[in-house]
């Protein structure tokens, strides 16, 4: 919490290595971020930092279930069943899991999409 302009939103994209610092260092863990290569950059991020975003970031084309998959997939690891059956049922999807983005309310969507940030199943950080 902080006024507009206090650094808030810059602080989050240089821990999440998005933004690199003009000064100092940033780690997560034990891995100093500054100096990776993009690539390195984002093979850090994908296990260890989830995001939740302000403006809608389901991907149309993919099913819910896909959605809430994929960065895993992208990882190159299978997600676990019993993690996509806890992040369903925290976030009242159970039944939506084979919709597509554009079947859900727009406000149904967001509060899912915020809600199933929470619990990576690597154990990664949230932000």
């Amino acid at each position: 919490m902080g006024p507009s302009g206090s650094g808030k939103s810059t602080l989050l994209q240089t821990a999440a290595g998005l933004d690199r610092p003009t000064s100092g260092l940033v780690w997560v863990g034990d891995t100093e971020l500054s100096q990776l290569s993009e690539t390195k950059l984002t093979k850090q991020r994908r296990p260890e930092i989830g995001f939740v975003f302000q403006a809608f970031s389901f991907i149309g084309a993919l099913t819910v279930q896909e959605n809430i998959a994929l960065p895993v997939r992208l990882s190159g690891k299978r997600a676990d069943p019993i993690w996509m059956q806890q992040i369903v049922a925290r976030v009242g999807l159970d039944e939506r899991l084979f919709h597509h983005p554009s079947e859900l309310s727009g406000g149904a969507a967001a509060t899912r999409r915020d809600r199933s940030g929470t619990g990576h199943p690597s154990g990664g950080h949230l932000l």
